[in-house]
């Protein structure tokens, strides 16, 4: 912006030369507002002009650089939350049943996911097994997990089989 500014300081100067009456008056005015002195040395304001926009533009980088930064600091920080949740949701372990071998792993394939299991004791000597994945990432969908993790929960002492829930 500031460029054009000296841009058309320039065409008007120009503009000023094709009026022959216009020359020698025009000419002094545009090298004294151009090329300012300031003794002993010349200024030249477009270069000036040039030096402020980069300042400006370097500024404006700078701001936005710093916005971009403290976004992703909170970013970072849900994420963090939602994996801690999701730790505390999901079983480390499988809690021991006569008549079977549990073992489970859970890896992720982004950051944080929205998949899910469970494994519940049920009435008896039975076991509940619940496999889920809930659409979204980050910390929306770990909330989510965790409320259909509370209610499977909450369920699974109600019920003696899955048939149960649909009655």
């Amino acid at each position: 912006m500031l460029s054009d500014l000296g841009l058309l300081l320039v065409w008007l100067s120009y503009s000023a030369d094709l009026v022959p009456a216009w020359r020698i008056p025009s000419a002094r005015f545009f090298l004294s507002a151009l090329l300012p002195q300031a003794r002993p040395f010349q200024i030249d304001s477009l270069g000036l002009l040039h030096i402020l926009q980069l300042g400006l533009l370097s500024l404006i980088i700078l701001i936005r650089s710093n916005r971009v930064t403290r976004q992703q600091t909170v970013i970072e920080g849900e994420l963090t939350n939602a994996r801690e949740l999701q730790k505390v949701i999901l079983p480390d372990f499988a809690e021991p049943v006569p008549g079977f071998r549990i073992e489970t792993v859970y890896r992720p394939a982004h950051e944080l996911g929205g998949d899910f299991f469970q494994i519940l004791r049920s009435k008896g000597d039975r076991i509940l097994l619940v496999i889920g994945d809930v659409a979204g990432k980050g910390l929306p969908a770990a909330l989510l997990v965790s409320i259909l993790i509370g209610a499977i929960r909450t369920l699974a002492k109600e019920m003696l089989a899955p048939a149960c829930a649909f009655d």
